[in-house]
């Protein structure tokens, strides 16, 4: 009789054996990965892992889970796979990052997504502004100030106008208005503009 392999995952024990656990990872079964995720979620010491597994898992509903098992897990190994996910072809992984970060302690994510504002990849940079858009940290509308000042991309300035319509504050006028000027030729930057100074002046 064939002998059959028990994995962890399968087993009452696996909340107490993480080392085990982080081995199932790379199972064969996506089931069984998929449960080894979230009995790993939450633990700071297996951030590691879960962020490496993410980087190359292709399950759709690992991928979900290993989402949610990085957003309770938190830290800086966890912020930086997601923040990988910015640059990924597919817009459900993308997406998925996006929406983990905005859910995360804002204290954890804010520096590392802040970074990404200077990034060579104009979309990551608007992918970026849509993380801080939803953190609500109270230095998201000065890090959307400072777009606003000095990126050259129209649709980058454009997201933050839109972060700082809804969180900007009355001494941010001027410097919407000198947007509206710089992107003249652009008739939509104008109408953006006008909108966020009428919310927040």
């Amino acid at each position: 009789m064939a002998l059959i392999r028990q994995t962890l995952a399968d087993t009452e024990a696996a909340a107490a054996e993480p080392d085990l656990l982080m081995g199932d990872l790379d199972a064969a079964d996506p089931a069984v990965r998929r449960k080894a995720v979230r009995l790993l979620g939450g633990r700071r010491e297996s951030g590691g892992a879960l962020a490496a597994r993410l980087r190359k898992e292709r399950e759709p509903s690992v991928v979900e889970a290993l989402l949610t098992a990085l957003g309770r897990t938190g830290g800086r190994e966890a912020v930086a796979a997601l923040l990988d996910l910015l640059r990924d072809e597919d817009a459900s992984r993308r997406n998925g990052a996006v929406e983990t970060l905005q859910e995360m302690n804002p204290d954890d994510v804010l520096d590392a997504v802040a970074g990404l504002l200077d990034d060579a990849d104009s979309d990551v940079r608007i992918f970026a502004l849509g993380v801080l858009h939803r953190l609500r940290h109270a230095a998201t509308a000065e890090l959307a100030r400072q777009v606003i000042a000095g990126d050259p991309h129209v649709n980058v300035c454009a997201a933050a106008v839109e972060v700082l319509a809804e969180i900007g504050t009355p001494d941010m006028v001027a410097d919407l208005a000198a947007l509206a000027a710089r992107f003249k030729s652009e008739p939509f930057m104008a109408f953006a503009v006008t909108a966020a100074i009428r919310r927040i002046a």
